[in-house]
């Protein structure tokens, strides 16, 4: 009996799985480190999945479940609204993803899971972070503009930022790191006139500006990943755009990468 005791000590503990209920959409799913009840003050990271997407695929392409007990984070998988032909999407942009005019309120969605977090699990609210992926990236860019005083950074998957730093008028600087693949053939890693969709350089240089950064540095870091770093912004804040040779646009980023990223927010 002693040595089965021992045994199930020694076992992995699963991280706690609960929700967060708004009306009107789909539960979000919550999770919690292990050891949660011993903490407060933790971060918290909101995945966004993008358009004809979901949390389960958001996860693939951004793996971040497995890291929560390593680096001590909140992770919260929300679902897009279903549009008439049963998509998923969020209202990003006027260009991105509302095709059918159905016009949800996404920037109140994601303020009510970030409230309801603080509230329940003892978040920090100095190190709330959004994450998405294409049409989550872009809502994360908006969310960015109107909504500021509830996150301190953001993370664009594949994504673009259509919003001009004329017609951004964030409360306070926040971390801007865009991730973007240079064989991305949905949201290409040069922009797209056609579609209003500019390139992944244009899309932190705004944001370069709003925070006031004064330098910029280039950096290789391996043959695959460059990255462009402004620095010297606002309240220590950065702009970055990290750019990898190799990968489309619904490549996994991979969990080394992933948990890169997951240091450079907290």
């Amino acid at each position: 009996m002693k040595i089965i005791f021992l045994l199930l000590l020694s076992l992995p503990l699963k991280a706690e799985v609960t929700t967060i209920e708004v009306a009107g959409r789909k539960s979000a799913t919550v999770y919690l480190p292990t050891d949660f009840a011993h903490k407060k003050g933790l971060p918290l990271v909101i995945s966004i999945h993008g358009i004809m997407s979901n949390p389960k695929i958001q996860e693939r392409i951004f793996p971040a479940k497995n890291l929560i007990d390593k680096k001590g984070f909140v992770l919260i998988t929300p679902f897009g609204k279903r549009n008439y032909i049963g998509l998923r999407f969020w209202n990003a942009s006027e260009k991105c993803c509302d095709f059918f005019n159905q016009n949800p309120d996404d920037i109140s969605y994601i303020k009510e899971l970030i409230i309801q977090s603080q509230k329940k699990f003892f978040i920090d609210p100095k190190r709330v972070f959004l994450v998405g992926h294409s049409n989550g990236g872009i809502l994360a860019y908006r969310f960015a503009c109107e909504a500021s005083e509830f996150i301190s950074g953001i993370v664009s998957i594949a994504g673009t930022n259509v919003f001009e730093e004329i017609n951004c008028n964030p409360s306070k600087p926040i971390s801007i790191l865009q991730i973007h693949g240079k064989n991305d053939r949905i949201i290409k890693y040069d922009g797209s006139l056609k579609r209003g969709f500019p390139s992944a350089l244009d899309s932190i240089l705004p944001w370069s500006k709003i925070n006031n950064c004064q330098e910029a540095i280039e950096s290789k870091i391996t043959p695959n990943l460059t990255k462009l770093r402004f620095i010297n912004c606002d309240k220590d804040k950065s702009v970055e755009l990290w750019s990898l040779n190799d990968r489309n646009h619904n490549k996994s980023l991979g969990s080394e990468l992933t948990q890169e990223i997951l240091n450079y927010l907290f």
